[in-house]
């Protein structure tokens, strides 16, 4: 069990800072990295999909974490003000993670993950107070608040090599 402590601290730092490059303007500045919506609305002012991301009130903030888990959800907590679609992991699951870290990246939304020092109800209530609606699941994580869609992440293999979703090349 020596290897897993460095892989699971590679993985957070990596999604800390997919979630921050992610959410920040080429431009220097920090918000949501697009405001741009789906057209397949018909609602006269359709709703943003993006994370709405807040800087501390302070320049130097420490967080109160002890584990990989509690490390990701202060993280969220600090910079994340809403969300209408989170990604979570199961944190005792590498290949998960590694998927949630990639998913996370490409749909802009915050990671989370889940375990003993984060149980459900810890989790339903972030969920909750960033109003998601949306919550992308990589490996066995627990049920979610009613109201909230899951929708399963692709495989491990997938997420990690694009060439394993390509299409195969024509023969002719």
């Amino acid at each position: 069990m020596p290897t897993r402590r460095p892989t699971v601290v590679a993985v957070t730092t990596a999604a800390c800072l997919a979630l921050v490059t992610a959410c920040t303007a080429d431009d220097g500045r920090t918000g949501p990295t697009s405001t741009a919506t789906p057209s397949v609305s018909a609602s006269p002012s359709p709703t943003p999909v993006a994370a709405e991301v807040v800087l501390p009130s302070t320049p130097t903030t420490v967080l109160p974490a002890a584990t990989p888990e509690t490390t990701v959800l202060e993280v969220v907590r600090t910079f994340v003000a809403q969300a209408p679609v989170v990604v979570v992991a199961d944190a005792a699951d590498p290949a998960a993670q590694q998927v949630a870290v990639a998913e996370g990246t490409r749909l802009a939304a915050p990671v989370l993950l889940t375990g003993a020092a984060v149980p459900p109800d810890v989790l339903g209530e972030e969920l909750a107070r960033l109003d998601a609606r949306w919550v992308l699941t990589a490996g066995a994580v627990p049920p979610v608040p009613d109201g909230v869609t899951v929708v399963a992440a692709p495989p491990a293999t997938a997420a990690a090599d694009p060439a394993a979703t390509a299409a195969p090349a024509d023969p002719a």
